[in-house]
């Protein structure tokens, strides 16, 4: 409680009335504030059990996959064992603490339980994993078991009043001991390097250290000209850019603003190496709409042309408030390479450029050998489901969560119900890879 008293008799008798009202105030206050930590501690506490319980099944399940032989079977465990990893973390999230500041925990969780679909995708097709796989798998377990002992004793702990937990929006780094998030720190220390996998998932090496496909052979370029290029992709000359110095990200960039004279800021993105404009935003909101889906397309098309983007076509637009996203990818041999796009946001009020991101087409765009379709897309489009009919079909180049590619056909179709339908058939062999619902 605040402390009311003053240097002197006179101040004391002035404030007594309204110290007698704003004491019980305070009191209010103070019992208000006890009864929101009792109830902080119990959701905390209620939070903490669902997280033990099911890191305790994510566990369990995973030494049962270790033992599998039977591929529908070990398909089976592995998807169980992914939701109770998907279980945890929602539990965890309900925690006093953020997933980034248990951040490797949480990678490990998410990890184990993107590696356990994979398995489980592998085993549904009759493939069991081989003794490296295994290996894998049992590390991944060890890992777990690590954390459901660590859980299990906190939550005990807890649940005796050894622990505190942690006040929200206080932090798991707040540095006090004897608390449930100062355990949690000690045990995530203790938890090994999630292992390096090889596989197709987004936590496999290939899509964890990916690589700016299209910078690889570029040079590294001087902040004085990445400026030259910013100012000319922005059309303003050089001296009214303000540097932001050079971001020391997956793909280090200069950055520079410029203020219009609206009041709006303009930010830009060059990357260090090749001197390539990565991204553009601004903190203009456009007004009430005034031109559609297709002026946008256009403008942003002509927008790409006139910056010496070429090779490019439009592949969706869509409406995000007042702004109108349209995003372009490359062609290659008449292949529309899906992995290699650009993005552009165009206000709809009076049709400025409001942003513009190319961050997946740096990452992506390389000549490629592509290889031929193993069967014809007539042949592929059997496998659309009955009373689904294609209104048009192409080739693509996908990207799995692995950042592996795939040639595929594309088959834009109607769903029953009249909505946009779009199904992916392996050019290889003509099976289904993948389906989107409502895309224009």
């Amino acid at each position: 409680m605040k402390n009311y008293r003053t240097a002197t008799s006179i101040v004391i008798a002035l404030l007594c009335v309204a110290l007698i009202g704003t004491s019980a105030l305070a009191l209010a206050e103070r019992e208000d504030s006890l009864s929101a930590g009792r109830i902080g501690s119990a959701y905390g506490g209620a939070a903490l059990g669902e997280f033990a319980m099911s890191l305790g099944e994510l566990d369990e399940t995973l030494q049962q996959c270790l033992y599998a032989t039977d591929a529908p079977l070990l398909s089976s465990l592995c998807s169980r064992a992914a939701a109770n990893a998907a279980s945890a973390l929602s539990a965890m999230s309900s925690l006093p603490y953020s997933t980034q500041e248990l951040e490797r925990m949480s990678g490990y969780i998410n990890g184990t339980g993107d590696y356990l679909l994979y398995l489980s995708r592998e085993a549904a097709r009759g493939s069991l994993p081989d003794s490296r796989r295994r290996g894998e798998l049992a590390e991944l377990a060890g890992g777990i078991s690590l954390l459901a002992d660590g859980l299990g004793r906190i939550l005990t702990e807890h649940s005796e009043g050894g622990l505190d937990m942690d006040e929200y929006a206080s932090g798991a780094d707040a540095g006090s001991e004897d608390t449930v998030g100062s355990e949690l720190r000690a045990l995530e220390e203790s938890l090994p390097d999630f292992p390096r996998l090889e596989y197709d998932g987004e936590y496999s090496v290939s899509a964890l250290e990916r690589e700016a496909r299209y910078l690889q052979d570029s040079s590294a370029v001087s902040e004085a000209h990445a400026r030259s290029v910013a100012a000319a992709f922005l059309g303003v000359p050089q001296t009214r850019l303000t540097s932001a110095g050079l971001s020391e990200t997956d793909v280090p960039c200069y950055g520079f603003t410029v203020s219009g004279e609206d009041g709006t800021e303009r930010s830009i993105a060059v990357t260090e190496r090749g001197g390539v404009v990565l991204a553009l935003s601004c903190s203009r909101s456009p007004g009430a709409a005034a031109l559609d889906l297709d002026d946008a397309a256009e403008r942003a098309g002509r927008f790409l042309a006139n910056r010496g983007w070429s090779g490019l076509e439009s592949v969706s637009s869509v409406r995000a408030g007042d702004i109108g996203v349209v995003t372009f990818a490359a062609v290659q041999d008449g292949v529309l390479c899906l992995p290699d796009a650009v993005s552009v946001g165009v206000a709809l009020d009076n049709g400025d450029i409001c942003s513009f991101d190319a961050t997946d087409y740096v990452m992506n765009h390389a000549p490629r050998s592509l290889p031929g379709p193993g069967v014809s897309a007539e042949d592929a489009a059997l496998c659309l489901p009955q009373g689904v009919e294609a209104e048009s079909s192409r080739l693509v180049l996908l990207e799995t969560e692995g950042a592996r590619e795939l040639l595929a056909y594309e088959f834009a179709c109607r769903a029953p119900g009249g909505g946009p339908l779009t199904i992916y058939a392996s050019a290889a062999d003509g099976r289904q890879i993948k389906i989107e619902t409502g895309r224009s």
